[in-house]
């Protein structure tokens, strides 16, 4: 799978867009191209590998949570606090995919235990929904 085209289009989108557009139609714009893309590619994997369904279908809500909460956050939120935040955060992302490439590319070791699923819940779905 691939990622991370919010780390482009993101901070186009803020300086692309014509001055006065409040960055919360930036990040709204974001998040639709991200739900396009992310439901493509999870439709593509799912035909390829296994999936839980149950723990898929939990992830799903605790992102859909996530992104209703960040929606709410950045629309009560003035542009000038909102376009700072957006470019540390986007910056910290960046960070972390340059210093840890291999990220996410082999399966963790071990078995599948419920406080992995329970991380899986809140960190994908809580945490990448509400911000990404």
């Amino acid at each position: 799978m691939v990622g991370g085209g919010g780390l482009l289009l993101l901070p186009a989108l803020l300086l692309g867009l014509p001055a006065g557009t409040p960055a919360a139609h930036a990040l709204g714009t974001n998040k639709a191209v991200a739900i396009v893309g992310t439901t493509g590619a999870a439709v593509t994997y799912a035909r390829k590998a296994p999936v839980d369904v149950r723990t898929a279908v939990r992830i799903g809500l605790a992102a859909l949570a996530g992104s209703s909460a960040g929606a709410f956050l950045a629309a009560g939120m003035s542009t000038e606090v909102l376009r700072p935040v957006i470019m540390v955060v986007l910056l910290a992302v960046a960070a972390f995919v340059i210093l840890r490439p291999a990220f996410g590319t082999a399966p963790a070791p071990g078995p599948v235990t419920r406080r992995r699923v329970l991380a899986a819940i809140g960190l994908a779905g809580l945490g990448i929904g509400s911000c990404c």
